[in-house]
């Protein structure tokens, strides 16, 4: 008989308790910037016949401008005043949480407008 021999395997044994549950593993990679928080601010100006008139909204605290839009508003009196000889010329954002628009009569009008602007504010990341 050779006793250097291995004999057979022998049965199975029953599985041990389950162990304590290990440690957190390390925090994952950061997602991209996001934007969150979307509101739309509004101002306008006075409704009267001056010739040019400016207008801005600011953005809550802790949001930026993400766009805007500069509209002018028609006249009671005479409802077709869209098509009025005004000019609006949006500046676009001044810093980061502002909109201002300008209009302007390219020759005089006696009827009142209103110039509107809009701003799309928002968190940013």
């Amino acid at each position: 008989m050779d006793w250097n021999q291995s004999g057979p395997a022998g049965p199975q044994g029953s599985p041990g308790a389950v162990g304590l549950t290990g440690p957190h593993g390390p925090q994952g990679v950061p997602g991209a910037p996001g934007v969150s928080g979307y509101e739309i601010v509004s101002a306008d100006s006075f409704f009267d016949s001056s010739t040019i008139k400016i207008t801005g909204v600011f953005c809550p605290a802790g949001k930026s401008v993400l766009g805007g839009e500069a509209v002018i508003l028609p006249t009671v009196a005479d409802p077709n005043s869209q098509s009025a000889p005004i000019m609006v010329r949006d500046s676009g954002p001044s810093g980061i949480d502002s909109w201002f628009a300008r209009g302007s009569e390219i020759i005089p009008y006696a009827f009142g407008w209103s110039l509107m602007v809009y701003a799309i504010c928002a968190n940013v990341t």
